[in-house]
């Protein structure tokens, strides 16, 4: 069969681009190539922009969220047109997506625009999305079937049985009465280390990184583990926790250094330390290559050795996820810290002189604006390197979303998707009216657009009025006369 995996656009509708492609794509596709090499098989990401067109601001995907809700369900949008040339050029049996929340309104238009452009073309989803949501998702007429859970092993099995699909576990379908039918649980896969490595490039137009002059500045995403031993109320990752060794790891970022010529890796593992033994044999592992890397982690996953380990075996940076300055609010979401492990954490990482990265949410229900602002404020007092503030998404598949539609503030058959993405204004799940409530969005956002000026203001005042540069400055001139 001729088999295409899809990553819907989605940023392209605000001006931006994929970065890199499509890690869970990337593992379906190395893995049913491996297995079943006698089918066609392409990726193709549809998110990625051709060079001229690639840009990327923060504030565009809250500036340009109205645009995208009217071109995302166009048809006649040059974008799709464009996506649609692609796929109809290809002629596919099969069409794989992969579905986010963000992306579930470009998901469904896709597929409606697919099962015209290609009459008999069998429809699948994937991702955390439709795994929380199978039977929503069916409701489409356009869903063929969805994939529930980790996909390599179910997708390819439907490749085998694809007009048997009550033959494959992990599988929603429709039954002989046009009813979901679901063909029982999947268990996960225990032995990551026998799954090939994620490599398996777009078909389309070119990431930077495949740019021999851009290579050496590109950063490749991996995951050295999969799931996450924490229940964080919006996070909809799974629990049971699965790990590729030291070496399996190892060989991905030597692949990658000798084809693409990258030397900096980022960990995109839920929380790198969860295992402190796993971590620091990591480290020395890493050590011995001389390749960059960074990673995400919790604060109350890091101590002293950790850290003057991860700094002295070329660990560049690590993000933690923050979320509030709210004591109440990181109690409620059962992010089990509090402000003081923040700093406490922060402190440490700065004792190494180590970047840091700061992810924080503002836009829970219970939250006011003094909340909001509250939480940007301690984003100020931490002096981080970097930081990310995002609106909260109640996530299906979170004990988050589930608390809401148990309040009757989320209805799942009524719902607008294409409000659904991190940067929206039109989330609102609080007892503020809309127009209050997208008004206070909308000002602390303006905040956190200015927040990145001032503080480069305050570096070049504080370059300019230092004695030294000045009189360094003087005697530059002096010389050059």
């Amino acid at each position: 069969m001729r088999i295409l995996l899809v990553n819907p656009p989605w940023r392209r509708f605000f001006g931006a681009s994929a970065p890199l492609p499509p890690m869970g794509l990337c593992h379906i596709g190395a893995y049913l190539k491996n297995s079943r090499p006698e089918h066609e098989l392409a990726l193709y990401d549809a998110d990625l922009a051709p060079a001229a067109e690639r840009a990327y601001r923060p504030s565009q995907f809250s500036n340009k969220h109205l645009d995208y809700v009217a071109r995302v369900s166009n048809p006649a949008d040059p974008l799709w047109m464009d996506v649609l040339e692609f796929i109809k050029g290809f002629g596919p049996d099969v069409v794989g997506i992969t579905v986010m929340t963000a992306t579930y309104a470009s998901v469904l238009t896709l597929a409606r625009l697919v099962k015209i452009a290609v009459p008999g073309c069998k429809i699948v989803l994937g991702g955390k999305h439709v795994t929380a949501l199978p039977e929503h998702a069916l409701k489409d007429e356009n869903v063929d079937y969805v994939v529930v859970g980790e996909g390599e092993i179910t997708f390819t099995e439907l490749m085998d049985n694809i007009n048997s699909p009550e033959k494959v576990l992990g599988l929603y379908y429709r039954n002989e009465l046009g009813k979901p039918a679901f063909t029982g649980p999947r268990k996960f896969i225990e032995d990551l280390n026998e799954l090939p490595l994620p490599v398996f490039l777009a078909a389309n137009d070119k990431y930077d990184f495949q740019d021999a002059l851009k290579a050496p500045n590109s950063t490749w995403d991996l995951i050295g583990a999969r799931g996450c031993p924490f229940n964080c109320s919006f996070c909809a990752t799974e629990h049971l926790v699965r790990t590729r060794s030291v070496e399996h790891i190892l060989r991905e970022m030597e692949y990658v250094n000798k084809n693409f010529g990258i030397t900096h890796f980022r960990f995109q593992d839920d929380s790198f330390s969860f295992s402190k033994k796993r971590a620091l044999d990591i480290c020395m592992a890493l050590k011995e290559t001389g390749f960059t890397w960074e990673c995400n982690t919790r604060v109350d996953l890091l101590d002293d050795e950790i850290v003057n380990l991860m700094k002295t075996c070329n660990c560049r940076s690590v993000s933690i996820g923050i979320e509030s300055a709210s004591k109440a609010t990181l109690t409620r979401i059962h992010k089990k810290i509090d402000p003081d492990a923040v700093r406490k954490a922060v402190a440490l990482l700065k004792k190494y002189g180590m970047k840091i990265h700061g992810y924080f949410m503002i836009g829970f229900p219970w939250e006011n604006y003094a909340d909001m602002k509250d939480t940007l404020n301690f984003c100020r007092e931490l002096k981080l390197d970097g930081y990310e503030v995002n609106f909260v998404v109640p996530l299906p598949g979170t004990e988050f979303f589930s608390d809401l539609v148990a309040a009757g503030k989320i209805n799942i058959d009524q719902l607008d998707w294409t409000r659904f993405q991190q940067a929206s204004y039109y989330m609102n799940f609080s007892d503020y009216p809309d127009s209050e409530w997208t008004a206070m969005l909308k000002l602390i956002q303006k905040k956190i657009d200015r927040e990145p000026k001032i503080r480069l203001l305050k570096h070049r005042l504080k370059y300019i009025w230092n004695p030294y540069t000045v009189l360094k400055k003087i005697y530059l001139r002096l010389c050059r006369k």
